[in-house]
């Protein structure tokens, strides 16, 4: 199983080999769907738990893509080249990757601070964000999904403004806000190691990305500024048990850790979703290795979750001879 993977380098948050490009094309991504399915160690497929994740009660493929945060400095890739290439019509869930753990709150926040560069400093992410991206970057005409530029008054502008406007034209597009990957995941094992600790990322995510209470900066974001942006999330934590970045903290505990940090993020979307009167998605990411597999509880899994990406693109990439 693969994922649909987006345009240009990933230096520090994760190497990935694919681009959204790929699906302008017609190429589609295998995923294993969430409802009524769950990967056993062995890779088969088998029934799990009903659930109210919102997947579709059989399998048949959906298509995912990642649209990185910071495609749009050097590659000059934006959510109105998702459009135009005609990718966002044929997609089912764009995930825009990533945001951080706040090493002071273990909470979901907005920052704008360069990651280290450096793949043996331990605290390459500590602390490290883009909100100017997310949502105070002015784009003009040309550059914006709908042709219009944004103003100087409005309180939300950046990809999140883009990517509501992208929804606006691809009404069955969902969009997904990914949490970790390679440089941010360092405080998940501490987020997931108890019940408190749980309950106060999950709900400091809602609060800031569901309900979109923004932090005030730089003359954006405030209350609500966010809201009507992102679908649910997805959780990348690479990795329950250990063996990603440097500095990365684990426990033995991790694995069941991760399935009770997956239940907290479906208890609580469910519960603002009964509010909001709409189902919201949860996906995460594992790894593809037999020493990743062991650490996460695969046969529980799936009744939290719409679907699951399984990590396959570590497989092969550009250090390839061929």
């Amino acid at each position: 199983m693969n994922r649909a993977l987006p345009i240009g380098q990933e230096p520090v948050h994760r190497r990935r080999s694919k681009s959204l490009a790929a699906l302008a094309a017609g190429t589609a991504a295998s995923l294993l769907l969430g409802a009524g399915l769950a990967l056993t160690s062995g890779g088969t497929a088998q029934a799990a738990p009903t659930n109210s994740t919102g997947a579709p009660a059989t399998s048949g493929g959906i298509k995912v893509a990642y649209f990185d945060q910071w495609s749009i400095y050097a590659n000059g890739y934006y959510p109105k080249t998702v459009q135009d290439t005609g990718v966002a019509s044929k997609l089912d869930y764009l995930i825009y990757d990533f945001a951080n753990i706040d090493p002071a709150n273990l909470t979901c926040f907005e920052a704008t601070k360069a990651a280290s560069q450096d793949e043996n400093n331990p605290n390459a992410g500590d602390g490290a964000g883009d909100a100017y991206a997310d949502y105070q970057k002015t784009y003009d005409a040309s550059t914006s999904v709908d042709g219009v530029a944004d103003t100087w008054n409005q309180p939300l502008v950046g990809n999140f403004n883009q990517l509501k406007k992208l929804k606006a034209k691809n009404p069955n597009l969902k969009v997904l806000l990914s949490i970790g990957g390679w440089t941010y995941s360092k405080y998940f094992s501490d987020v997931a190691a108890s019940d408190s600790s749980r309950k106060k990322l999950v709900s400091s995510c809602i609060d800031m990305f569901i309900k979109g209470n923004l932090p005030a900066q730089g003359g954006f974001g405030g209350p609500g500024t966010g809201a009507g942006i992102f679908d649910g999330f997805d959780i990348d934590w690479e990795y329950p048990g250990g063996g990603g970045h440097t500095g990365n903290h684990a426990s033995p505990a991790d694995k069941q850790n991760f399935t009770a940090l997956m239940a907290e993020f479906r208890s609580e979307l469910d519960a603002q979703g009964s509010a909001d009167k709409k189902t919201y998605a949860l996906s995460a990411a594992v790894g593809a290795g037999q020493d990743k597999i062991q650490n996460v509880e695969t046969d529980k899994l799936g009744q939290y979750l719409t679907f699951l990406d399984v990590m396959t693109y570590d497989m092969h990439g550009a250090w390839d001879a061929t």
